[in-house]
């Protein structure tokens, strides 16, 4: 194995065996083959669940199928951790991201930069803000909330998270900021809310990778980069122009906007991460329940999880990734500051419940709301006048693309011939799984197109470990190998040719319109052909189809 995991949540247990185990061995024999060895010594099932699955990612995301887990004692524990670990190792490889995505953030950046009023976020956790924060998702609570939100609006600075916009706006309450992270679908949402309401007295915070239609709305915009992306090696100042977690969903973004910039007390509505009722979604008035909206379908939950206020919730992968992600925000940076969840939704560990009748704002609350943005909008500065340099680097995008296609492809070509996977090893070293996700990327074009590529690299490669492992018939490996290693190079040299057509010229170039990608409505894939009743059977449990899978049944 490559990623060791050690969970031993009683300290003396370690203690004894110092005196009975050699560690340096079994460090030695995993780290020379490239692994590591982590030791979690902790009894929470949330925090070792959230531990395994984000080792995982940063390790080797495309052979999370197949993982070991052995147990040698603590049954209980053991128990609880397999039974979470089923629901979650699944978010090891939840937005690895993909090309086309990469390449029109890329695009979106470079248009986005290109504006002179260009103004870029800047972390300013140290400072600390007197008025409370109000984080507001789209969540369907968010209804039951509005009231003590308008009651309090004077209060506290609102954070409008994606479609909390209209709802707010609907019920008089005029947000100070909108936080926005997505790269396409945003200028429908923002169109909408701009055909009723006057936009521009509210400051846009959004991703340097937001659709640019969405901008003409908002007087101020200010872009901050995120360090998972491809456009982060290529034009984000420092880090301190990142936000920390604002992943998966834009109500991370938010949530990290308001912790970063030093606000101490946080109050989140609407942030529910799923649904207390398992067939509703988001507010009544947002985008989503529109019939603008209607066409973005929405997530079905199907994992149920402890609610903020008791009882129980319903979630799908993303959205509980959302709030695992708000959890370790909050003991990340949270230290002397006041998180309370108003939502009735998804329990966050570590924020503690509160209804928002409850909400006393009373003797807290001080200073003058509008400056108090006003000067938070100031204190972000130019793009330009950070000394960027924003000339386009064609010649060496060009080369650096056929390098890095040129590399992968010579290891996909290994695969057939690689019958103890070490290809998987090679791979991860040009991937560099934990740049960007555990770490950001440093500058360079090198980073950026490996940024680009390596997300469809790795769900191809997911599917392929699946499907390999599953082979009824060893001796199939080799053949499977080889016609899965052409596909993949087949489509990587498809990438490559489309990189070089955006950034190898005089300028970046738009990526094509996103409906051209998709297949013609009405297409369907073939159907599979039946397994042969005296064949082995396809789950690969050795036993013949009529004796497994294809047993009739009464």
């Amino acid at each position: 194995c490559l990623g060791l995991l050690i969970l031993e949540p009683d300290p003396t247990a370690i203690d004894w065996s110092l005196d009975h185990v050699d560690w340096r061995e079994i460090f030695s024999i995993v780290q020379n083959r490239g692994g590591d060895v982590e030791f979690i010594l902790n009894d929470s099932v949330t925090e070792i669940s959230a531990f395994v699955w984000r080792t995982a990612r940063v390790g080797n995301p495309t052979c999370i199928d197949g993982f070991t887990c052995a147990v040698l004692g603590h049954p209980e524990l053991s128990r609880d951790v397999l039974a979470r670990l089923s629901g979650e190792i699944g978010l090891a490889y939840v937005g690895l991201g993909y090309f086309y995505d990469e390449t029109t953030m890329v695009w979106n950046t470079y248009r986005n930069l290109s504006l002179s009023s260009a103004r870029v976020y800047h972390r300013s956790i140290n400072t600390k803000r007197p008025l409370p924060a109000f984080v507001v998702g789209s969540g369907p609570s968010l209804d039951a909330d509005i009231d003590a939100i308008k009651a309090n609006r004077d209060l506290a600075v609102i954070i409008s998270c994606g479609s909390a916009l209209r709802p707010l706006l609907r019920h008089g309450i005029v947000p100070d900021f909108q936080i926005e992270t997505e790269n396409i679908n945003v200028s429908p949402l923002i169109g909408q809310a701009a055909l009723e309401f006057d936009l521009t007295s509210i400051i846009l915070v959004a991703s340097s990778t937001i659709d640019p239609d969405a901008l003409p709305e908002f007087r101020d915009v200010v872009y901050f980069f995120r360090y998972a992306l491809a456009s982060y090696p290529l034009f984000a100042p420092s880090t301190e122009t990142t936000l920390v977690m604002p992943d998966p969903t834009v109500g991370n973004a938010g949530l990290s906007f308001a912790v970063e910039t030093g606000f101490s007390e946080i109050y989140l509505f609407g942030l529910d991460c799923g649904s207390a009722e398992r067939g509703r979604h988001h507010a009544l008035d947002a985008f989503q329940n529109s019939p603008e909206g209607a066409k973005f379908q929405a997530a079905k939950y199907g994992i149920e999880v402890p609610g903020n206020f008791g009882g129980r919730c319903w979630t799908e992968p993303g959205l509980l990734s959302s709030a695992s992600n708000m959890a370790q925000l909050a003991r990340l940076l949270g230290a002397g500051k006041q998180f309370r969840n108003c939502s009735d939704g998804a329990e966050i560990a570590g924020i503690p419940a509160l209804a928002s009748a409850e909400i006393d704002l009373g003797g807290k609350a001080s200073g003058d709301r509008e400056g108090a943005v006003r000067e938070l909008l100031q204190s972000f500065p130019s793009f330009f006048g950070a000394d960027q340099d924003f000339a386009w680097m064609s010649d060496t995008f060009g080369e650096t693309i056929r390098t890095y296609v040129d590399a992968v492809a010579k290891e996909l070509a290994a695969i057939p011939t690689s019958s103890k996977h070490t290809y998987r090893l090679r791979l991860m070293n040009l991937f560099q799984p934990r740049i960007g996700v555990s770490a950001p990327p440093p500058k360079g074009v090198g980073y950026a197109v490996n940024g680009m590529f390596r997300g469809t690299l790795y769900a191809m490669l997911l599917f392929f470990e699946r499907y390999a492992a599953r082979l009824a018939n060893s001796d199939q490996s080799e053949a499977f190998g080889s016609i899965a290693a052409a596909e993949m190079i087949k489509v990587l040299r498809g990438m490559e040719a489309e990189a070089l057509r955006m950034f190898a010229g005089e300028h970046p170039l738009p990526p094509p319109p996103l409906s051209t990608l998709r297949p013609p409505p009405g297409s369907r894939l073939p159907r599979l052909p039946e397994p042969q009743r005296n064949g082995y059977c396809p789950c690969g449990s050795g036993k013949k189809y009529k004796h497994c899978h294809g047993t009739q049944k009464s």
